[in-house]
């Protein structure tokens, strides 16, 4: 299997995708079904792989976010200075992420400190 034909079907694809059916049509016509197919599995393949090491990439980038706020609430109740109502806005602007994740945050530290 030839990479000209691995890259032709893994582009076709990414075309039906965004709906360009044409220009999928164009880049399969020629191939046989058994070349497509042998691409496909690879491409699938491949998709797997780099799926699980952006999963994997973005889970640790999450974990090391949420130890940096619990040790960020831990360090506001130690101090006694905080007040927690405010709590979920404070770690919104520290961290920089949204109001829903904050909370999620919030609760979790929450639940966990019981």
């Amino acid at each position: 299997m030839s990479d000209d034909i691995i890259v032709a079907v893994a582009r076709a694809f990414i075309a039906l995708q965004e709906d360009d059916y044409m220009e999928a049509e164009k880049l399969l016509n020629g191939l046989s079904i058994e070349e497509v197919l042998e691409a496909q599995r690879i491409t699938h393949k491949l998709h797997t792989i780099c799926g699980g090491i952006v999963y994997r990439k973005i889970t640790k980038k999450e974990k090391k976010l949420k130890q940096d706020v619990f040790k960020y609430l831990n360090g506001l109740r130690e101090d006694g200075c905080a007040c927690m109502y405010n709590t979920k806005t404070d770690i919104q602007e520290t961290f920089g992420i949204d109001k829903v994740h904050a909370g999620k945050l919030l609760i979790e530290w929450m639940l966990d400190i019981w």
